[in-house]
């Protein structure tokens, strides 16, 4: 943003998934289409143990962000952060009807995609500063959990897109697989930035995206979020701050050790369903 690079902390709705009845019986979900959440993910992908490590493939546990069906399993515990449910996302269809919602950001895929929440003010008035972000700035993706800020992605901005309606349509965009389309892009009707995040063999300025993880076989009841930036925690549930933070590579280099200490793993590919 204006040349110099800018650290986001972005507040999310935190609340797990709950199914209805329905869906528990026949073990899967439909679309969301009341309030954003996040779902504990069972996919097969790619993680590090450390940043001096090779990335190995396994089957992944992760919080994420997955609107579209899912496949789900009740999970019988009540230790608090520990997710009732395990998903595994079912390939989206285009939806039939438009009060469904999107997910955002995607973590799912060759590379990670962050497409348009927050980057209007209510209603599509005025733009945010979300649309003004440049390569080598980042964004935290977390929620505010008991006055605490509990992390789920890690999103390190490589290439930026204008987008709007006609390429949505057209389906002309190269960097975006057409499941993407389905699941996120063909709900939306105004001009957006799509953000393509920086991965491990295509980091920019020594940082990639990631998302706190864990080996399912290691740790089948999953995990809790971990907890940073406790100093700059205002304890909101929606929103942005990026005033008087620090800049992305310090606080990025901050989130993974802290993810590591959390006895977790930094998750850099999880595969498209």
């Amino acid at each position: 943003m204006n040349g110099r690079p800018t650290s986001i902390i972005f507040y999310h709705p935190g609340a797990e998934f709950r199914p209805n009845f329905s869906e528990i019986k026949n073990n899967a979900t439909d679309w969301s289409t009341i309030k954003h959440s996040r779902k504990f993910v069972e996919s097969k992908g790619s993680y590090l143990s450390s940043l001096n490590a090779s990335p190995k493939v396994d089957v992944l546990g992760l919080w994420a962000e997955w609107e579209a069906p899912s496949k789900i399993r009740k999970m019988f515990t009540s230790v608090s952060g520990l997710p009732k449910y395990i998903h595994t996302p079912i390939r989206p269809t285009q939806p039939i009807f438009r009060n469904f919602l999107n997910t955002d950001p995607c973590v799912f895929g060759d590379y990670f995609l962050y497409s348009n929440c927050q980057q209007y003010t209510c209603q599509g008035r005025q733009t945010t500063i979300l649309q003004n972000l440049e390569p080598g700035d980042a964004i935290f993706f977390g929620s505010n959990s008991r006055n605490y800020f509990v992390l789920d992605t890690v999103f390190v901005i490589r290439e930026v897109l204008s987008i709007d309606r006609r390429q949505i349509r057209n389906k002309t965009i190269p960097q975006v697989p057409l499941w993407y389309y389905d699941l996120t892009l063909d709900f939306l009707m105004l001009k957006y930035k799509l953000y393509i995040g920086a991965s491990i063999t295509q980091p920019i300025n020594g940082m990639f995206s990631f998302f706190p993880s864990l080996i399912m076989q290691q740790s089948p009841m999953g995990f809790s979020r971990p907890s940073v930036f406790n100093q700059y925690n205002k304890g909101q549930s929606r929103g942005f701050r990026y005033k008087g933070l620090d800049a992305p590579q310090f606080l990025w280099n901050q989130v993974v050790q802290e993810t590591l200490k959390a006895r977790l793993m930094l998750g850099v590919k999880a595969e498209a369903p």
